[in-house]
């Protein structure tokens, strides 16, 4: 039976075929998504009024976009909102990539009306509580996005709700939960490179770093991806192996050339060699870059943080420190930009607030090992800066 509001089906045999293959390739997490967009498109050619085809197109431009930060991507996913608007206009799949849209935008205001008309379609749904935790984590409220997703993984246990809520409280310093839920996504979806990708993602922000190197060399060597060689490289450069970490990113951009966070970690190697003047150029290109992003939708605060860095190492501290600490003030308990916060402020000078940062971000679950990284040399020194991570080291 059709969906309410939704049209009739309208595509060519042949293409729905091929589109039931990219939503099984892209539930079981398998292989790289901006590949099945291009085969979306080419279902969409021949098909032009295949309304599930222009939501799954939208999806995935939208995960593209927040991973690559991509502007391109974005028009993408609001070209393919505009024609499934058309088909649709009220069908709650379509306004449910509406709400992800005007979130991944920064529009707060339209997405807090758009799910108040969603659970007003679907009431008692778990799609709204979705949205609504992707809203908070967007504004970077991680308490309260923790605590929606919770209750959506508690209704809906599928390994994609899972991986979002482990991935949330990995970054608030819930470690031991991380690890339960992606254990759970796994048993779901054995051999998922999307659960695997975030198990090593938490091991080598938050736990363990030689189990994360296993799970990375695993999946490069199966097929190498940016994102996959990216973490390889953090790995390589938290271990002092600068050269080897500048070569990974150096494949991972070949992959994704651009990549702004990629760009940021192979400019921190640069430095790390003593390649001074290759890193100035590379953090120009970031601040350009993100002057572009901001341009189609507002930075998120862990983005705010790289433009602090860049502008840092550049030499405008006080412009950067105002940029931290106005994104910490956003998302105060991100560890994540906490701890890019605390690395801006030590590139600075601004050693006492470095330091209040630093002990905050280990509570957060943030490993000694990411402090031992050259940013903060100036703390080196210090005696509160060893005490707090020879504390968190026992």
């Amino acid at each position: 039976m059709p969906r309410k509001g939704s049209p009739g089906l309208e595509v060519r045999a042949a293409d729905y075929a091929e589109f039931l293959r990219i939503k099984r390739r892209v539930e079981a997490g398998r292989g790289a998504w901006a590949p099945e967009l291009e085969r979306l498109n080419a279902i969409l050619s021949g098909s032009p009024r295949f309304l599930d085809a222009y939501i799954q197109a939208a999806s995935l431009a939208i995960y593209l976009y927040e991973d690559s930060k991509n502007p391109a991507y974005l028009e993408r996913a609001r070209s393919s909102l505009r024609r499934a608007r058309l088909l649709a206009p009220e069908l709650p799949d379509v306004l449910s990539i509406e709400i992800r849209l005007a979130v991944t935008e920064g529009d707060w205001v339209s997405a807090e009306q758009l799910i108040a008309e969603l659970e007003r379609l679907v009431p008692g749904d778990p799609r709204p509580l979705v949205q609504r935790a992707s809203l908070a984590y967007q504004r970077g409220r991680l308490d309260e996005a923790v605590s929606w997703m919770r209750q959506v993984v508690q209704r809906v246990p599928t390994w994609r709700n899972l991986v979002t809520l482990s991935g949330w409280e990995a970054r608030t310093g819930q470690l031991a939960e991380a690890r339960r839920h992606l254990a759970g996504a796994l048993l779901l979806a054995p051999g998922n490179t999307w659960v695997l990708a975030k198990m090593g993602e938490v091991e080598l922000a938050y736990g363990d770093l030689s189990r994360a190197e296993k799970i990375y060399r695993g999946l490069v060597n199966a097929s190498p991806q940016r994102s996959d060689l990216t973490n390889l490289g953090l790995i390589h450069f938290l271990l002092g192996r600068y050269e080897d970490a500048a070569a990974d990113y150096r494949r991972a951009l070949q992959i994704d050339p651009g990549h702004i966070t990629v760009t940021l970690d192979l400019a921190d190697a640069e430095l790390a060699l003593g390649h001074r003047r290759e890193a100035a150029e590379l953090h120009r290109q970031i601040l350009a870059a993100l002057e572009a992003k901001e341009r189609g939708a507002a930075l998120l605060p862990i983005e705010q943080t790289f433009r602090a860095q860049c502008l840092a190492y550049l030499g405008e501290s006080r412009k950067a420190v105002d940029i931290a600490l106005g994104a910490l003030q956003g998302s105060p308990e991100d560890a994540d930009v906490v701890y890019q916060s605390a690395l801006v402020l030590a590139v600075s000078g601004e050693r006492a607030s470095a330091l209040s940062l630093v002990r905050k971000a280990l509570s957060l679950g943030y490993q000694p090992r990411w402090f031992g990284v050259p940013a903060f040399d100036s703390l080196r020194s210090d005696p509160a800066f060893r005490e707090m991570l020879a504390a968190r080291r026992s």
